[in-house]
């Protein structure tokens, strides 16, 4: 478990969210690398997992934030989760208003704040690493639009930069113009594939790094309990197919650490 491999017990914050779906994962991992210093657990909408429900006694963490509303994780869950700590939920009504509202838990202020369709994966997951460097939250919004809650965090946070993840079909140029009116500097990071998108991100990010994470571009679970960790010592997450290396992830990796490796 990437928890107990990177967690010391008495961590101040975990975070708790479904395992089924990706949304309130995806915004909670860079708050949770940021400001809180604990790690993203995974759990099914109405039960907890055996091996989650020993790492959280492990863990024995002061505060539990739980992601999402009712339907994502149930209120047994909820309750169950009290014996641990302090419980909080935080959760909105869709996906881009628990984003927002997780970022309005986490971040008093932004100067960076990095955007990503809420309607896949794979550019938010490469994100979180980054976000957490640059010290901002994960926003979701629609590829074609920039829902009223998502406008007012980032006019709340007031960042001077918004990284935009991922080419035009994701979020398209309609809204980065839109973006343009929320912050002085606009920069969109894009790679052919969800793959090559993964390894911009990190290419703009990481000058070296003494950890990579890998995981599959094709689910989530796994990368989404690793943003934290490897957002906060200092690496990226990239993305590989099921049964070999992209040539770019394999680039990146070779300029991350010096070191010429094998497909």
């Amino acid at each position: 478990m990437i928890s107990r491999a990177f967690f010391d017990p008495g961590v101040a914050t975990a975070y708790v969210t479904t395992g089924t779906n990706f949304p309130d994962a995806l915004a909670g991992s860079a708050a949770a690398g940021v400001n809180l210093g604990g790690p993203v657990l995974l759990v099914r909408p109405n039960s907890i997992p055996t091996d989650v429900a020993v790492e959280m006694a492990r863990l024995e963490p002061k505060t539990i934030v739980i992601l999402g509303g009712t339907t994502a994780v149930s209120s047994q869950v909820e309750t169950s989760r009290k014996t641990y700590g302090d419980t909080v939920r935080v959760a909105g009504a869709n996906r881009f208003v628990t984003a927002a509202l997780i970022s309005s838990y986490a971040f008093a202020s932004a100067d960076a704040v990095y955007v990503s369709t809420g309607l896949n994966f794979p550019d938010a997951l490469a994100g979180g690493p980054a976000a957490i460097q640059a010290g901002g939250p994960i926003l979701l919004v629609d590829p074609d639009s920039i829902p009223g809650s998502v406008k007012n965090e980032i006019s709340r946070l007031g960042p001077s930069q918004i990284h935009v993840l991922g080419g035009p079909a994701a979020v398209s140029d309609a809204v980065f113009t839109q973006l343009q009116s929320l912050a002085p500097t606009v920069i969109r990071i894009a790679g052919a594939d969800r793959h090559s998108t993964a390894t911009a991100v990190s290419a703009t990010t990481f000058p070296s790094a003494d950890l990579i994470l890998i995981a599959t571009g094709e689910s989530f679970p796994d990368a989404l309990a690793g943003g934290p960790v490897a957002g906060v010592h200092g690496g990226p997450i990239l993305l590989v197919q099921r049964d070999g290396v992209p040539v770019s992830t394999q680039t990146e990796i070779e300029r991350l650490t010096g070191e010429a490796c094998s497909p």
